[in-house]
């Protein structure tokens, strides 16, 4: 491994302000993706958060894009692979080294200073690919349970669209529990005892996150119960993918007739009408027992439901096997790069 600063193998310029809003080229700032133009001002490297919230996040584009005035473009030098120094700027938690407080700010000046150590460009390479190919295997599924959702919701569409419906209530088809929080001396973040989702901050696009557990779990969501933010914001929701206690934020949704997919379904299309909930609290929105209970729905007939259940659990199943395998290789990947980058562990091992 060899010290070096950042400046001897990355070049650094600001990104500039992009008026444009047509085109196809996607527009990076410190939050990703802000809109499209017709023009680029770097290509096929990585950009990093200058200003605000999300200074010092980092991003790697490949193709062209155009960076925002919010944003750092950093380009590897020839003896530095491209992708290598991705994940080697990711590890080195570049918000610590930002000044100010009530508007964060990093530099070119002072990410040039930064102290690191690499290996050989023939290890770069290595390392910067095994990463890589597991981002993009991360991707690749999320892009499959993005398509898998929205061919359910279309059938979906369709059942209800194209049948007689009944005028029912969400209480005829899922029995609600409320969320309880247990005492907050039962919290920690190493896995003790029950996983313990609070409100909708660990939300994912389906399943939501592990970050908290509590000993003293008061009220559980089973696998398959749908979740759902009962305070502001109303109306998230996501799904359980293992037993777990939740909190005052949240309330689950268990299906009354062995119908979780169509129940699931029903909620998403329900996010109109929880949204007017977010009105209802004196500061913050919520939504109560009785109110989820008598909340109005329409449903088909019970075969066309059986079919859309038939139809639909399936693509559902491979949703939740796919995010499995996300999480397994989202772990995997955290373990491999901080080792890798340190040179604790090699590819060989």
């Amino acid at each position: 491994m060899i010290e070096i600063s950042l400046c001897d193998i990355a070049e650094f310029t600001n990104g500039k302000r992009q008026n444009s809003t047509q085109g196809c080229i996607p527009v990076y700032g410190g939050n990703g993706i802000q809109s499209l133009c017709h023009a680029s001002n770097a290509e096929d490297c990585c950009v990093i958060g200058r200003v605000g919230a999300n200074c010092g996040a980092v991003y790697y584009v490949p193709g062209k894009f155009w960076a925002s005035d919010n944003a750092i473009i950093a380009k590897a030098k020839n003896n530095t692979d491209k992708h290598f120094l991705y994940y080697l700027l990711k590890n080195l938690h570049l918000n610590n080294y930002s000044s100010g407080t009530s508007q964060p700010l990093i530099t070119q000046s002072t990410l040039s200073k930064i102290p690191c150590k690499i290996p050989s460009l023939q290890k770069q390479h290595i390392i910067g690919a095994t990463l890589y190919l597991l981002d993009k295997k991360i991707e690749k599924n999320n892009e499959i349970n993005d398509n898998l959702a929205k061919q359910a919701m279309l059938i979906y569409q369709q059942i209800l669209g194209t049948n007689s419906l009944s005028k029912c209530h969400l209480c005829d088809i899922a029995t609600i529990t409320m969320g309880q929080s247990p005492s907050g001396s039962s919290y920690n973040e190493e896995g003790i005892g029950m996983v313990f989702y609070q409100g909708r901050t660990d939300f994912g696009f389906r399943f939501p996150t592990r970050r908290l557990y509590t000993t003293e779990p008061k009220k559980m969501a089973a696998k398959n119960d749908i979740l759902l933010s009962v305070r502001a914001p109303v109306g998230d929701i996501n799904v359980a993918n293992e037993p777990c206690c939740i909190g005052r934020g949240l309330s689950s949704l268990r299906s009354l007739h062995n119908t979780p997919s169509f129940l699931y379904y029903t909620m998403v299309s329900l996010g109109p009408q929880l949204d007017q909930f977010n009105g209802e609290g004196t500061v913050f929105g919520s939504v109560s027992q009785d109110s989820l209970n008598n909340l109005p729905i329409h449903i088909p007939p019970v075969d066309q439901i059986a079919f859309f259940e038939a139809t639909v659990a399936p693509l559902d199943a491979m949703i939740m096997n796919n995010n499995e395998e996300i999480m397994r290789l989202t772990e995997l990947r955290d373990y491999l790069l901080p080792h890798l980058l340190n040179g604790q562990i090699s590819i060989g091992d």
